[in-house]
């Protein structure tokens, strides 16, 4: 049975037209998708299968208040700060979900030490995104030159989620990835 592994998320630094002023922000990720032998069989005896979507992944980047410093201000449960786009291989295509189709499966790497039996997809991208869309933490611009205070500090991560043609479409699998943090600012 398909599977998602812990995502990676990494972000830059922010990218500022000046000291004060909200700029930009590199996003990237990468979402390992797990097959199993009995999927890739499926796939390799299964012609019609092979431009169908299978697979649905859907992620997006969330805020949280975990381990927060004390006197940080709102604590609030994890929400959704936006949704990612997904660019597909080969094309300019941009969209908010990565159909994984027989194609995609039967390129799926063996996994080593499995015995053949199971096989990893990697699902990579990046992005750049405003500065304001990673700032979960209110707090002004430190001056110029100066250190953010630790209340500003922004902790996000990134939730994959998994569906597929077998469960109806419904999400059978969701991993969240180590937080990230930061200091972003703007709006």
């Amino acid at each position: 049975m398909a599977f998602l592994g812990i995502p990676t998320l990494t972000l830059g630094e922010p990218s500022r037209p000046h000291p004060t002023s909200p700029g930009s922000v590199r996003v990237s990720y990468t979402i390992p998708f797990y097959l199993d032998l009995l999927e890739i069989c499926f796939m390799r005896h299964c012609e019609e299968a092979a431009r169908t979507p299978i697979f649905d992944i859907t992620a997006g980047i969330w805020s949280t208040d975990r381990n927060e410093p004390k006197g940080t201000f709102p604590i609030s449960p994890d929400s959704l700060l936006f949704p990612l786009n997904f660019h597909y291989p080969g094309g300019a295509s941009v969209h908010p979900r990565r159909k994984i189709t027989g194609e995609d499966i039967l390129s799926a790497q063996p996994v080593a030490n499995s015995g053949n039996t199971t096989f990893l997809l990697l699902i990579s991208d990046e992005m750049t995104v405003e500065e304001w869309r990673l700032n979960e933490d209110w707090g002004p611009f430190p001056p110029p030159r100066g250190r953010a205070l630790d209340v500003t500090r922004d902790e996000v991560f990134l939730r994959a989620q998994l569906a597929s043609l077998f469960s109806a479409w419904e999400v059978i699998s969701t991993k969240d990835s180590i937080v990230a943090t930061g200091q972003f600012f703007g709006p």
